[in-house]
């Protein structure tokens, strides 16, 4: 029962920690090293067995907290708290290898852990034993503590020196007091009441959800499945549906193979641009793409189910399947090439390159595909290997800082493309020294975008016409403040760079 007390004083501990290190705070240093401190409490609380994947997810996770403090971008801070997420599912469960169990599995385990560990304090309280004792003299010990306070309190106001005798208590209370809960309000309070919720269904495993692991131990290699039925009418139905899928793959791909030819043709060979937004010319491409690939997964898994991968004779079905999906990884690349396009007349932009990431993660999923009708896989098991090899992706993307690269890339075309100022001015703070450096582009008024949507909701409405160098100056000024008004649990490296440079420019 000592374990159980220790695990709710831990849990007090990395909730207050985690509402003094993150609340109101920016991100940088501060993250990771929250996620130490409860990643340190579930391997001290629990019995922890590595495996593959999960040392797989923790040298992930270790290298997204790198990303969040020398990169510094969003998509590297998401990454990190969606690795963290798997990795601490995946030490509590190691019976789950995949992500998406581990995933739903933290996800239940919230509500079971709060219950649990209120449950077992509850009946700590109620047996006999040393600890048992302690915990029921606390209202007690508070109380006593209450009145001793008001007293000091009392003579600290009659006394100057009983005040000054007292001042280091005094002192030391205070700065242990704003060490736990700071200016105390509220928010915070509420704060508080959520990293204490997410904690603890990251740092206790419970019993109750034992049950739920089945449902991962499905084997990934399909089965033959053996009926009762006489092996004629097995061979009639498997050869209906090779028939329909065989009518119904060959439309498909006529009518996907005009669409390409016509893609190639006026996309790859022949586009010229008249002027034009091109917006949504590249999300009719995205929409349309989304709804193949949908479409083709779909299919592939109806026919491909059960015993019509055993079929011998599902050849033409087979090579059908594969033309179809590979017709939809032309598609990708088509849609790729609007992208294109969009980018090289109006220059880089945060959707765009998630555009970009979203196409290569379609072309895994058409592979995968693929593979499961080759291999004659389960559709859980592909769907687990997809995700496996789109985290590794995102977490490799997640290294690269994408905020320099739209900034350098735009700056570089702003002859040659659409510069957009009301954009640009509005990147966070890390681009800000190459964006000084490049002041005299900016040095137009505000009332050329007849928009200003990105400038109205970053600076606030504003009647007064300013140039966005204007603009961009009041962020120079927020930003070297704030920068020198922040701790260091708040450091990363990109922002301490920028900031390094904008004051040699002064």
């Amino acid at each position: 029962m000592k374990k159980g007390l220790l695990k709710f004083a831990y849990l007090l501990v990395a909730s207050f920690c985690f509402t003094n290190f993150l609340f109101t705070d920016h991100l940088g240093i501060n993250l990771p090293l929250t996620e130490v401190i409860i990643l340190a409490g579930l391997v001290i609380f629990n019995r922890v067995n590595l495996h593959r994947t999960s040392l797989y997810y923790l040298f992930a996770w270790l290298l997204s907290g790198l990303a969040v403090v020398f990169i510094h971008t969003n998509l590297a801070i998401w990454m990190n708290i969606l690795f963290f997420l798997i990795c601490c599912s995946q030490l509590l469960w190691s019976e789950i290898k995949h992500p998406l169990f581990s995933l739903w599995m933290w996800f239940l385990n919230l509500y079971r852990a709060q219950q649990h560990q209120w449950v077992r304090f509850a009946q700590y309280r109620g047996q006999k034993g040393r600890g048992a004792r302690f915990l029921k003299t606390l209202p007690l010990m508070a109380i006593i503590l209450a009145i001793v306070v008001v007293f000091i309190l009392l003579y600290n106001y009659s006394s100057s020196d009983f005040q000054n005798s007292m001042s280091w208590l005094g002192e030391g209370l205070n700065n242990f007091f704003t060490f736990l809960v700071g200016d105390l309000t509220f928010w915070k309070l509420q704060f508080f009441v959520l990293g204490f919720t997410l904690i603890a269904g990251l740092m206790l495993r419970t019993t109750s959800l034992r049950g739920l692991v089945r449902v991962n131990k499905q084997p990934s290699q399909l089965m033959r499945v053996r009926r009762t039925r006489s092996s004629e009418n097995l061979t009639l139905g498997l050869k209906k549906e090779r028939n329909f899928g065989i009518i119904l793959l060959g439309l498909l791909n006529l009518v996907i193979f005009l669409l390409n030819i016509l893609d190639i043709k006026n996309i790859w060979i022949n586009f010229t641009w008249d002027g034009g937004v091109l917006k949504q010319f590249v999300h009719e491409g995205t929409y349309m793409l989304i709804l193949s690939i949908f479409i083709s997964a779909v299919i592939a898994l109806v026919l491909f189910r059960r015993n019509q991968n055993f079929y011998n004779n599902n050849k033409w079905l087979r090579d059908l399947t594969y033309i179809w999906l590979l017709q939809n990884a032309l598609l990708t690349m088509s849609v790729g090439m609007r992208n294109y396009w969009y980018i090289k007349y109006f220059n880089l932009a945060y959707l765009r390159i998630g555009v970009i990431i979203f196409l290569i993660l379609v072309l895994v999923g058409l592979l995968l595909v693929a593979y499961k009708v080759w291999k004659r896989q389960t559709g859980i098991s592909v769907f687990g290997k997809g995700l496996h090899i789109s985290l590794f992706i995102l977490l490799c993307c997640s290294f690269v800082n994408w905020d320099k690269v739209i900034v350098n890339h735009n700056l570089e075309h702003a002859d040659t493309a659409f510069f957009h100022r009301d954009f640009m001015v509005t990147l966070p703070d890390n681009t800000l020294a190459t964006l000084k450096a490049n002041e005299a582009l900016f040095d137009v008024p505000d009332s050329t975008d007849s928009v200003n949507c990105y400038t109205r909701e970053y600076f606030g409405w504003s009647e007064t016409e300013r140039t966005y160098s204007e603009w961009l100056r009041i962020r120079y000024t927020t930003f070297t403040r704030d920068w020198e008004s922040r701790n260091w649990r708040t450091w990363n490296y990109p922002e301490a760079e920028a900031y390094q440079e904008l004051k040699l420019m002064e």
